[in-house]
């Protein structure tokens, strides 16, 4: 699975719940560095749990937004995609990673918990 790809995804679907104009505390403020190293690790968490045969034939895109949504709640993810057990699995591992919360440090910019 493309790494890259799905990072793109995770970050992309961080941006669409959590940096829209509803907040423009937080839509305005520049993405820390270690936003970047935390979403990575989250991709690379993930990715760990997984096995090739639950993410065969997904758009890596997807995955990242998915991966997002289903572990922080939303009303979206894995689970909504007519994917069967494999998307009940997948689900199960996004809500054993636990939520992630945005907010903006000290240093006006955007971090993840």
């Amino acid at each position: 699975m493309a790494f890259q790809r799905i990072l793109n995804g995770y970050l992309n679907a961080i941006e669409f719940t959590d940096c829209g104009p509803d907040d423009p505390e937080m839509s305005e403020a520049s993405w820390s560095e270690k936003l970047f190293i935390v979403a990575e690790s989250h991709v690379r968490d993930f990715l760990s749990r997984t096995t090739d045969d639950l993410l065969h034939d997904l758009d890596p895109e997807q995955v990242g937004h998915d991966l997002w949504f289903t572990r922080n709640g939303h009303g979206v993810g894995f689970w909504d995609r007519g994917l069967g057990d494999r998307g009940d699995t997948l689900s199960e591992i996004c809500r054993a990673m636990g939520e992630v919360d945005t907010y903006v440090g000290d240093d006006d910019e955007l971090h993840l918990t």
